[in-house]
């Protein structure tokens, strides 16, 4: 029998959208399972879906299957079209 290593990843599902947000290189390798009750450890995320960032609490981190989505970057805010210049400004 062949075991095979499934691709998974750690991570908070969005509060705002339900989809699941990967954990930053900083927070992979901290064992959640031993933080105190007493003092409950926050950060905050932001989505790669929806871009809305919120807090998580260290007992929201979940196992998840498969690769992590990639950032949307079609989703950055268009720029201002240039307006022509006045004549005090050429000059």
């Amino acid at each position: 029998m062949i075991h095979t290593a499934k691709d998974g990843y750690r991570g908070v599902v969005c509060a705002a959208c339900r989809q699941p947000i990967p954990l930053p290189a900083l927070l992979q390798d901290r064992d959640f399972s031993e933080e105190s009750e007493s003092a409950p450890r926050v950060f905050s995320l932001r989505c790669r879906a929806c871009e809305k960032e919120k807090p998580y609490s260290a007992n929201s981190v979940v196992e998840f299957e498969g690769m992590p989505r990639g950032r949307n970057r079609a989703h950055v805010a268009p720029t201002r079209p240039m307006k022509p210049l006045t004549k005090a400004a050429t000059a």
